[in-house]
């Protein structure tokens, strides 16, 4: 949605979204051998019956909201997909951090 009002092209969920649109900009062929060896590992669940078979394109989850139902542990937000969504603010805090950072080590 903030992409559509925005007029921002690519929005990357998380700095590791981020990562792996890098690298396979980079190596290719990395990407290639991390998406066939490691990704599907994380995103099946072969001990488990699909919970639709028929698949979700057609059937939004309830009120337009999905969210899954993963065992491990999930950021519940992301810094870095916030940051790029307010480029201005994000800048000016990391200003700040890195003046107040270098005035810290200027006293020392």
């Amino acid at each position: 949605m903030h992409a559509a009002a925005n007029s921002q092209r690519d929005i990357y969920v998380g700095g590791g979204g981020k990562f792996a649109s890098s690298l396979n900009k980079l190596a290719p062929s990395a990407m290639d051998w991390v998406n066939a060896n490691i990704m599907p590992g994380q995103e099946v669940r072969p001990d488990e019956a699909p919970k639709h078979p028929q698949g979700g394109l057609h059937q939004p989850g309830i009120g337009g909201k999905v969210h899954g139902d993963y065992p491990g542990y999930v950021f519940k937000k992301s810094y870095y997909t916030r940051a790029s969504m307010h480029p201005v603010i994000s800048g000016a805090l990391l200003a700040l951090a890195g003046g107040a950072a270098a005035l810290w080590l200027s006293k020392k």
